[in-house]
């Protein structure tokens, strides 16, 4: 019934429709349309099911398989816990991410080339990506999206396995990931799951299934970071630029626990949009996102350890002081302070680097937070000239060799181990020294030493034929001479060398130095490296320089 000759109009459905009604309400005249201020939102639906242990392991929950209570259940922002009979009831719109997190002392689903099937994705109308499959409409919301969940011991000992930016562009480069890594860790024992920290493809995301069955053969369920080589970059907007991802592998920004360990994975890739081509992107996080880690933390025991991954640093690069939001960083430590016992991990750089953020980063915990950017899988993005293999050395910028890290975690402590790929397990150093000088001469000579897992918290000694004292060495940051002699080579060679050209060197954050004296007996002589890591454990090696 009209009054006064006015038009409510909600904007319930299909909102586009509703617009066009409106404009053409507006071109009556004496007609006045009020649009109710809120009611344009995204149609909310009600996600029911039931967590529950699947004792026949098929998948499907039946009569005799009883739910689990309080188990958490989330829509990538508000979380639940499930009842006595491990019921649940949550919101959802017409596209989202129903998933459970993951207690410890249970398993969620393995899929397909071992990867953890732990979501419902919804999407009545399917992707929008015109380049890349995205998610296929699902229809209307199923009556029950149960989870199954199996129970396993408690570990509180436990290891990840973890590759920084595999970053496949080509099926080449997909062959060089399973025979350059994968091939001598098939098998590996004692590692409970792995996780690739983004960049997983180098745009290409039709390579997500060649990766995903390589990486199968290691043996180990695979958790995945979205990376900005990872995303759909043909949609309008951030919202829309995970669906390929997504399909794949489930939701970007979500949370599970192992042991006495809380892992957060994040997507902190913000898409700045298509308009009319792709804008780029900027590290950071959504509000979404900041509120589910507010609401997941609630659950978090301040003696556990809460470990974020994600694929962009929190700190700020080098060439540019907008590659992190800042305040989007601060909003997360502010989150994270209250508990004592926290970890962040990233990849994304190509080198490899740690940083203890302190009051003057905004962190205000007890501790300094500590973030490890791992280096990545694929080096130098597989580049080098290749062995006697046909595989690249690829070592990245900074002078560290291309490879893969072990967390091993015991209670809400942890240490991390560096493994160069097709090296071996002691090989954590490159020293580099002069072959020649001359004795007497103004010392200019240099010894370096690159620790691959260094950082301020690393004591790095030398001593010179076997000296009982052991010289504190200098720590600095500078390129690592082996890099510069590596690169140098491209522009010296009369001929252009095989494979693609090394990326140039960049600062090592890892490096040590000390000068190399000239007052010593003609001949050989022999250098003894030691080095003492932040957990106390040390790491030795050896080289020699000759004097004339």
């Amino acid at each position: 019934m009209l009054e006064s000759r006015e038009l409510i109009v909600r904007l319930l459905g299909d909102e586009m429709k509703a617009f066009f009604i409106c404009l053409y309400m507006l071109a009556l005249p004496g007609l006045n349309v009020k649009v109710l201020a809120g009611s344009a939102k995204t149609r909310v639906l009600t996600a029911r099911g039931t967590v529950f242990n699947d004792l026949d392991r098929d998948g499907v929950m039946n009569s005799v398989e009883p739910g689990i209570e309080a188990v958490l259940v989330s829509n990538g922002l508000d979380i639940v816990q499930t009842k006595k009979d491990g019921s649940y009831e949550i919101e959802l719109g017409q596209t989202g991410t129903l998933f459970v997190i993951k207690p410890s002392g249970y398993m969620t689903a393995i899929g397909k080339n071992n990867l953890p099937h732990f979501y419902y994705l919804h999407s009545e109308k399917g992707g929008t990506s015109k380049i890349y499959s995205g998610l296929d409409p699902t229809g209307p919301l199923p009556e029950r999206i149960n989870f199954p969940l199996y129970p396993e011991p408690i570990n509180e000992k436990f290891t990840v396995l973890l590759f920084g930016d595999p970053q496949t562009k080509t099926q080449t480069h997909v062959d060089y990931l399973s025979r350059d890594l994968v091939d001598e860790l098939v098998g590996v024992e004692g590692v409970a799951f792995g996780v690739s920290l983004g960049d997983i493809v180098d745009d290409d995301l039709s390579l997500f299934g060649s990766v995903n069955q390589v990486i199968a053969r290691i043996g180990v369920p695979w958790y995945n970071v979205i990376g900005n080589h990872d995303m759909n970059y043909d949609v309008p907007n951030d919202e829309q630029a995970n669906q390929t991802f997504e399909a794949n592998y489930g939701p970007s920004t979500y949370s599970f626990n192992y042991g006495k360990v809380h892992f957060i994975i994040l997507d902190d890739i913000v898409y700045k949009g298509y308009n009319p081509t792709p804008s780029g992107y900027v590290g950071g996080f959504t509000h979404r996102q900041l509120k589910f880690i507010e609401n997941d933390l609630k659950y978090v025991s301040k003696d556990t350890l809460v470990v974020l991954m994600m694929h962009i640093p929190l700190f700020l690069e080098d060439w540019s002081d907008q590659s992190f939001r800042v305040a989007d960083r601060q909003a997360l430590f502010d989150l994270l302070a209250p508990f004592p016992h926290t970890f962040s991990i990233s990849a994304h750089t190509h080198i490899q680097r740690q940083v203890f953020f302190g009051e003057e980063d905004g962190w205000h915990g007890k501790e300094k937070h500590y973030h490890f950017n791992s280096g990545t899988a694929c080096g130098s993005w597989w580049s080098g000239e290749p062995d006697e293999f046909g595989l690249p050395h690829t070592t990245m910028r900074d002078g560290t060799p291309n490879g893969y890290a072990f967390l091993r975690f015991d209670g809400n402590q942890f240490v991390i181990d560096f493994k160069a790929a097709r090296r071996s397990e002691d090989f954590q150093m490159s020293v580099y020294a002069p072959r020649a000088v001359r004795s007497g001469e103004y010392p200019t000579g240099r010894l370096y030493v690159n620790f691959f897992m260094g950082n301020e918290r690393t004591e790095v000694m030398s001593r010179i034929d076997f000296e009982r004292e052991w010289k504190p060495m200098r720590k600095t940051k500078w390129m690592d001479p082996y890099m510069n002699l590596l690169t140098a080579r491209y522009d010296t060679a009369q001929h252009a060398l095989p494979g693609p050209r090394l990326s140039p060197p960049s600062y090592c954050y890892h490096l040590w130095m000390q000068t190399v004296p000239t007052n010593l007996p003609v001949g050989l002589h022999s250098v003894d490296i030691k080095v003492i890591d932040m957990w106390g454990r040390e790491f030795n090696s050896s080289t020699s320089f000759r004097m004339e």
